[in-house]
């Protein structure tokens, strides 16, 4: 069974140590909490798994997700790789951050391309297909609580799917009523509608970072950013991270946190801001990253430096505070 990357090798190549940049084989420092691990890792072997864009109705003449992930990234990758690699000159009162009103070098459909590959990328991971099946559950269940606790419902709901059946006796009910509350605790959503979700979840991603504000901002000398296994984090501005959530859409305060690379990080926000690029001296971007990936990292994140991933692991188990510089 092939493995599918849902971080895409080309995005992490971002991050590889600059030390590693002339090896045979570049490579990054990848944080693994579930081992409580750090090792240097090549791009192509990390961000995947098995058959995870693979359809499960196998009967279905379906698209291939792969080849659809494979154009949106082919799209952004010179975006990625021009936002990366620009150098904006910054006079010295640019140097706060959030105060330069430099423009960002983007045309529109570069713009158009990279929204879709963000807004995609929040919907990618393995954390969205968890909270979306979590959803989905608590939808089921609660809708047969629904079907058990209201008479009239679940007989109309029984004379719907079950129209060979003229009338319901009262031993129809009860073996009905046994029938749901035995299923209760078995409902598991259709692998193929989550692998759909996160499509159509995608395309509504893209749409609201379009229409967004971008900042861009660089880190200085001395500071990197690093990315994780979710790395478009949503974040509202009390600095709390935030969920998807299905049921309420889109908040007109919603920010969402995106590393470009090891040194430059994109913030959409839904708010007018003066900045659109900015520069970062190594105390802000911990301050940043310790509010956006630290928190919403699902079990990796991938790193330039050993040092940073060590302060990662770290801060993560909880034994030391984010540093401040």
């Amino acid at each position: 069974m092939p493995k599918h990357h849902y971080v895409p090798r080309l995005y992490l190549e971002g991050f590889v140590d600059p030390n590693s940049r002339r090896a045979k084989n570049p490579y990054l420092w990848v944080v693994d909490l579930q081992h409580d691990t750090v090792r240097k890792r090549s791009p192509k072997n990390v961000g995947k798994l098995s058959g995870y864009y693979d359809w499960e109705d196998q009967d279905l003449d379906l698209p291939s997700v792969e080849a659809l992930y494979s154009a949106l990234e082919s799209k952004a990758a010179p975006v990625l790789r021009k936002l990366s690699s620009c150098l904006f000159v910054l006079n010295a009162q640019a140097r706060v951050a959030l105060r330069c009103r430099q423009a960002l070098p983007l045309s529109n459909w570069e713009r158009f391309h990279l929204s879709r590959f963000v807004g995609f990328q929040i919907c990618r991971g393995p954390g969205f297909r968890r909270t979306a099946q979590e959803v989905l559950v608590r939808q089921g269940q609660t809708h047969i609580d629904g079907l058990l606790q209201d008479e009239e419902l679940l007989s109309s709901y029984l004379a719907r799917h079950r129209p060979q059946a003229s009338t319901l006796g009262p031993e129809d009910m009860a073996e009905a009523r046994e029938w749901l509350s035995n299923a209760k605790d078995r409902v598991s959503p259709n692998a193929d509608y989550i692998l759909q979700l996160g499509i159509h979840s995608g395309e509504e991603f893209s749409k609201l970072i379009f229409v967004s504000k971008w900042v861009l901002l660089r880190a200085s000398r001395h500071g990197s950013f690093f990315t994780t296994d979710e790395p478009a984090a949503l974040l509202t501005p009390d600095a709390r991270p935030r969920p998807i959530d299905f049921d309420a859409g889109t908040s007109p305060e919603l920010e969402i946190a995106f590393p470009v690379s090891r040194n430059r990080m994109l913030l959409f926000h839904q708010t007018a801001l003066s900045a659109r690029v900015a520069r970062m001296n190594p105390g802000r971007v911990d301050q940043l990253m310790s509010r956006s990936h630290l928190p919403t990292m699902q079990r990796y994140a991938f790193c330039s430096s050993q040092e940073d991933a060590r302060r990662i692991l770290e801060a993560r188990r909880g034994y030391v505070r984010w540093p401040k510089h």
